[in-house]
């Protein structure tokens, strides 16, 4: 946690500081940041709650003969459903470094705001936020999980398998970048190698012709000894993200702030607080949509 206020007189609380309408900024950075973002689906919310409809199981055609009764059968649904959580921080700045800073800083403001929600957003999406409001991918019991062995290369080659025998199509695999020296090293049976690091600028690198998108969010704690991370592959078009109200960014020179057991007045401190805020939330549309290849040393 960073020293509070930001004040003018020290470099490493913030130097320079400009209050500028930054929301379009880190509305596109926050979609480059977040990795699963660059592959879920997105869905606006129209309000605080929304019913996503489900085909629970379809209709059976059936052969028939001449002059025969023609089969009856109807699909059945159910609905899953996106609830708005909140996600917010407050940053207090006085009033001095506001008014001497430099131009051009609202780029830097919108990459550290971009950053923080992405990382908290990968964090809660992808199922390692402990205790947070949204449960997530790794932590929903109905996702495959297929336990790592020392092949990497048979390990992937199943999650992808398991993806397409349920149906779907992977669209990419989420890992922490401390895998990528393995995959550097990984070679099929054919002797070609599995990982295809991107040469392009803003590409994603691929393993089995598939997107990998690295994030240390997917942690290296993972097992009994807390030293195994996790390959997460699927078809990210079954996770849905709900944006019931996207970035905002408000301030205040009036409102009181907590600090420890501290109530703190902006006014009296001649303080600014910058306060911003997200409502999202991020479900499995369909659990065999993905597979996790688990507990990877």
């Amino acid at each position: 946690m960073g020293t509070v206020p930001m004040t003018e007189g020290t470099a490493a609380t913030g130097g320079v500081f400009v209050p500028a309408p930054v929301r379009q900024a880190i509305l596109g950075r926050l979609g480059q940041s977040s990795v699963v973002r660059r592959l879920a689906q997105i869905i606006p919310m129209p309000s605080a709650t929304l019913k996503l409809p489900r085909l629970a199981e379809g209709v059976a055609a059936q052969w028939v003969g001449e002059a025969t009764v023609d089969p009856a059968d109807a699909p059945t649904f159910d609905s899953l459903t996106l609830t708005a959580h909140k996600l917010a921080v407050l940053v207090p700045v006085t009033e001095e470094l506001l008014a001497d800073a430099t131009t051009g800083i609202a780029e830097v403001v919108a990459q550290i705001l971009a950053d923080s929600f992405a990382l908290k957003e990968d964090s809660a999406f992808l199922g390692f936020d402990t205790g947070g409001p949204i449960a997530g991918l790794y932590a929903n019991t109905h996702v495959p999980k297929i336990p790592a062995t020392t092949d990497l290369v048979a390990d992937t080659a199943a999650a992808l398998a398991a993806i397409e025998e349920a149906g779907f199509e992977p669209t990419g695999f989420i890992a922490n970048p401390r895998i990528k020296g393995r995959l550097r090293a990984a070679k099929d049976a054919s002797g070609q190698y599995i990982f295809s690091p991107s040469a392009t600028t803003g590409a994603p690198d691929m393993l089995w012709g598939v997107p990998i998108l690295f994030t240390r969010q997917v942690p290296v704690t993972l097992g009994l000894n807390t030293d195994r991370t996790a390959i997460i592959a699927g078809d990210w078009r079954q996770f849905c993200i709900g944006d019931r109200q996207d970035f905002t960014l408000t301030r205040s020179t009036d409102a009181s702030y907590v600090v420890g057991a501290e109530v703190r007045s902006a006014f009296q401190r001649h303080e600014v607080l910058l306060r911003a805020e997200e409502r999202v939330d991020g479900l499995v549309a369909d659990p065999t949509a993905f597979a996790v290849v688990d507990l990877v040393a």
